[in-house]
């Protein structure tokens, strides 16, 4: 059987690759793709690079915390098994913007109670940008930090393009104001997951905004490897 028709098989090829990327040094900043890619490349950098379990940031209308399923870890759980797996640290892990429906009415409950934060979209627009911000920061602390964007954060009329949309989502501009206050933060890596170019618009405004969200993270770490020397 082809290893890329087995999901388990493509979990250890992205991690073998990316223990490569980061046994060069490279810090990698990643397009996917769905979650299944992070849990991957998560492992790779704990195996190659981090002595510690990861702090982690991420963006998400869902909180990718089922259990496996069919006999497989899939993209609906890879931060529930990081977490259990010690590869990242569920108490400096923050979700930003969950909402809409879960394959397993339990899947919240469980991020509620491990994971330090757990802010909706609707929490995200009571208490505003400057707040998630400040909880985000209190969280990873200087521990390195691995942040993740799954674009169906985002309201479709802004990020159409993705693999299972929500509705009601966060805007671009609130979200901006977030990363932009990432400035500083040990970032080890970042990904950028769940573009679907068929169920883009004609003027290709997910592809955009994810390119736009790209160079944010690449230069998020730059800036501090540029302050380091």
């Amino acid at each position: 059987m082809p290893r890329g028709l087995n999901p388990d098989f493509t979990a250890e090829d992205i991690q073998s690759f990316f223990e490569r990327v980061y046994g060069a040094g490279i810090i990698p900043v990643s397009v996917g793709g769905d979650h299944s890619i992070t849990g991957p490349i998560l492992r790779a950098a704990r195996a190659a690079k981090i002595t510690e379990p990861l702090a982690m940031i991420y963006f998400d209308s869902h909180n990718d915390a089922m259990l496996p399923l069919l006999g497989t870890r899939n993209h609906a759980g890879p931060f529930r098994f990081a977490a259990e797996d010690g590869i990242i640290d569920p108490k400096h892990t923050i979700q930003i913007g969950i909402r809409g429906p879960m394959g397993d009415p339990t899947m919240d409950d469980w991020a509620k109670e491990n994971f330090a934060e757990f802010i909706t979209t609707e929490s995200f627009l009571k208490q505003g940008p400057e707040s998630v911000l400040k909880k985000a920061l209190a969280v990873v602390c200087d521990r390195p930090t691995y942040l993740t964007f799954d674009l169906d954060v985002m309201d479709p009329c802004e990020a159409p393009g993705v693999a299972d949309p929500q509705l009601n989502g966060l805007r671009l501009r609130g979200i901006l104001q977030v990363v932009h206050g990432f400035r500083g933060l040990n970032l080890i890596g970042a990904d950028i997951v769940c573009y679907c170019p068929p169920l883009d618009n004609p003027s290709q405004i997910t592809a955009i905004t994810g390119s736009l969200l790209m160079l944010e993270f690449v230069t998020l770490i730059a800036e501090r490897l540029a302050k380091r020397g």
